[in-house]
């Protein structure tokens, strides 16, 4: 969806910075929103117009813009964590971490690095 330019609330990112609720006491940054709009989170992007030099984005933009990340994170909460990639192929065994090290220091006994 695209703004309406007749019917919706517009603003400047200055003025949507003011609008927002304080993050850790400081408002988003304006170029926070900018990069919303340019390069989007998880994927979504804030709609905006350029009129000229500014940037103008609307109150129904931004509404749109959180409903959609809540939904996304709605759907991405309900699916099944899984072990991180790096994590998949290490094993938490004490035996096997020991048995890893005696290879570390074979390898290096037979390079001559220690004795």
């Amino acid at each position: 969806m695209s703004i309406d330019l007749k019917t919706e609330n517009l603003v400047t990112l200055n003025q949507a910075s003011k609008l927002l609720p304080r993050v850790d006491g400081k408002r988003i940054h304006i170029s926070t929103l900018w990069r919303w709009c340019k390069k989007g989170l998880k994927g979504i992007n804030l709609e905006y117009v350029r009129t000229g030099s500014k940037i103008i984005t609307s109150q129904e933009a931004m509404q749109r813009f959180f409903d959609a990340l809540v939904k996304l994170d709605k759907t991405q909460s309900s699916q099944p964590f899984g072990k991180p990639e790096y994590l998949k192929n290490k094993s938490r065994s004490a035996k096997s971490r020991q048995h890893q090290i005696e290879d570390a220091n074979n390898i290096l006994v037979k390079a001559k690095i220690i004795q």
